[in-house]
């Protein structure tokens, strides 16, 4: 590490280089960008009057050994690939725009840089507010509800009414499900599951079942896997004994679909109790360990049977 060099110009070989790179990118940034803004070498950053930023840290790594021509090219794309963000993002300033667009829908457990409009359900599990966009969906920032002066009560209100009707909707009752060819996994589920696949917010059924499932709406609720933004998978369960031996198939299937899907939610299994609530079961973890996260009457069950779950 060359102590002299800042974060960002860390890659280049020596001060030289990296001031060479350096003057390339103010070049750039006030081809792209005129000349209101203000160029921060020890930062390594661009920062324009109207509250653009770019941070050239990553870009800068990549460019490292490349010719001056590709290094220039990059620089250009990176700035246009700026405006454009910041185009698709202007409009969610606007409730009037926003208001229509939000979804709610699980995510994973992820580190955002601010904080989210979310509610936790375990330590790998979110329910989190988002706006559908053309190219997918945009998670809600705290920071914007000041800007909408719209309070948060209302924004999942309004978010959770919009997410019971998933586009391209698909609802089956499956009684075998095998996985991918290499995985030779053959899984079982006697009374039936309940598959629903759909848009990237088909998550969001797990709100409230009532209109989709009424067998889910009885003494014990349900039993519910999201392995990723378009599956929702739904066990009905008739007594707390049933849920044991169906934690292990339940969370092998959401394994395999995380390994053959985009936007892969979660690996755990919940526990839907009826309309708003949805609590924690179990959850796997990197090591290949299914961890009781349930309280009261249904993590006693599971305790007692955890034997047989890591089995």
């Amino acid at each position: 590490m060359d102590q002299l060099l800042p974060d960002w110009a860390q890659a280049f070989d020596d001060a030289e280089a990296a001031d060479t790179y350096w003057e390339l990118v103010c070049e750039v940034a006030h081809a792209r960008w005129g000349d209101d803004i203000t160029l921060n070498y020890l930062w390594g950053r661009a920062e324009h009057a109207d509250g653009r930023v770019a941070r050239i840290h990553n870009i800068a790594r990549d460019a490292v050994g490349l010719d001056p021509t590709i290094q220039r090219n990059g620089l250009y794309n990176f700035f246009s690939m700026l405006d454009d963000m910041k185009r698709e993002n202007e409009p969610l300033k606007d409730w009037r725009w926003v208001g229509p667009r939000l979804r709610r829908r699980l995510q994973a457990e992820w580190n955002c840089p601010w904080p989210l409009v979310h509610e936790p359900i375990d330590r790998d599990t979110n329910w989190i507010v988002s706006v559908a966009t053309e190219s997918g969906c945009v998670p809600v920032a705290q920071s914007w509800l000041r800007d909408w002066d719209i309070d948060e009560p209302t924004v999942w209100e309004r978010a959770t009414q919009q997410s019971m009707r998933p586009k391209r909707l698909r609802r089956r009752v499956l009684r075998t499900v095998e996985g991918p060819e290499r995985a030779r996994a053959v899984l079982r589920f006697d009374r039936g599951l309940h598959s629903f696949d759909g848009d990237m917010f088909t998550t969001g059924l797990a709100t409230d079942l009532s209109e989709r499932l009424p067998e889910a709406q009885g003494e014990f609720g349900a039993l519910i896997v999201a392995p990723t933004a378009h599956q929702l998978y739904v066990q009905p369960i008739i007594s707390l004994d049933e849920v044991p031996p169906l934690i292990a198939p339940l969370t092998v299937l959401s394994i395999l679909h995380q390994q053959t899907a985009p936007n892969p939610v979660s690996r755990s299994v919940l526990w839907y109790r009826g309309p708003g609530r949805l609590e924690p079961c179990t959850t796997y973890s990197p090591k290949g360990r299914i961890t009781v996260t349930a309280d009261g009457l249904l993590a006693s069950v599971l305790n007692d049977y955890e034997p047989h779950i890591a089995a």
